[in-house]
């Protein structure tokens, strides 16, 4: 009897093995796609994509060593953008640039989080990509299951003026670029009702101008984070709202996080 019952303890933990190995195998393959003609909507996919013209193509300018009017430029990114969105939404005093390496391990926006600031209505992030090439990893319809994810890995790339807008909830990671040039612009736009209980982040202008590495050690990490991104965003996500003193055990705590100095109120 007793035997009997140590053979189907060992068939259980055979079958959830295999299980885990499976999972694992389909999880592990990425899908590549361009952000040109997309098809994805908020409603759906929990994320759109969309390109502005630059001021030089909108006056059909040929001077293409000029610098943009950003302005102009930024006018047509919000214009754009609340075209999308349902009415009484706005953007926030917000704006986060990246130059150089992006955090390219898998997180969802808890600073601007629907679920972790009891807001009534989504929040939204728009990027703007400044450069043309690998722009985002995301992760479809996340934000539907939030704190799991069950969606594969979509690598997002695109032509300079990109626009990616999704919901804060949504897993995503910046999408490893072989550490060429890149510069992207960060929004919040939030519904008039929640303006307040996402006050923490107006005002913010923050800036992330880090080295680029891309080896075998930063490529692991980013693909363990997609593994464990329940562990990180909705276990650990005290350690990524705001600035811990180092001194502190939760600031050493906050030191171990993978790429925990890009988050915005860091």
């Amino acid at each position: 009897m007793k035997r009997k019952l140590n053979n189907q303890i060992r068939f259980i933990l055979l079958f959830l093995f295999l299980i885990f190995v499976l999972l694992h195998v389909y999880f592990l393959f990425e899908y590549e796609e361009s952000t040109e003609n997309s098809t994805r909507t908020l409603e759906k996919d929990g994320f759109c994509c969309f390109k502005t013209k630059r001021r030089e193509e909108t006056e059909g300018r040929t001077d293409k060593g000029r610098e943009d009017n950003p302005s102009k430029n930024h006018e047509n990114e919000r214009t754009k953008t609340l075209e999308r969105l349902p009415p009484n939404y706005v953007f926030l005093d917000y704006e986060y640039t990246i130059y150089s390496a992006a955090l390219s391990t898998f997180h969802r926006d808890v600073t601007s989080s629907q679920t972790l600031y009891n807001c009534q209505n989504p929040v939204y992030t728009l990027i703007v990509y400044e450069y043309e090439g690998d722009l985002l990893s995301i992760c479809p319809a996340s934000e539907r299951t939030w704190p799991f994810v069950w969606s594969r890995i979509v690598n997002l790339s695109g032509p300079k003026g990109t626009c990616v807008l999704f919901n804060s909830e949504i897993l995503h990671a910046g999408l490893p670029n072989h550490c060429r040039p890149r510069f992207a612009r960060q929004y919040k736009i939030c519904h008039r009702d929640d303006i307040k209980k996402l006050a923490h982040l107006q005002g913010v202008r923050a800036k992330k101008d880090t080295e680029c590495v891309d080896d075998f050690g930063s490529r692991m990490k980013r693909k363990i984070s997609y593994y464990f991104a329940f562990l990180i965003n909705h276990v650990f996500y005290p350690f990524l709202m705001q600035k811990w003193d180092e001194d502190t055990w939760m600031g050493q705590m906050q030191s171990l996080l993978p790429d925990h100095q890009f988050y915005n109120n860091i």
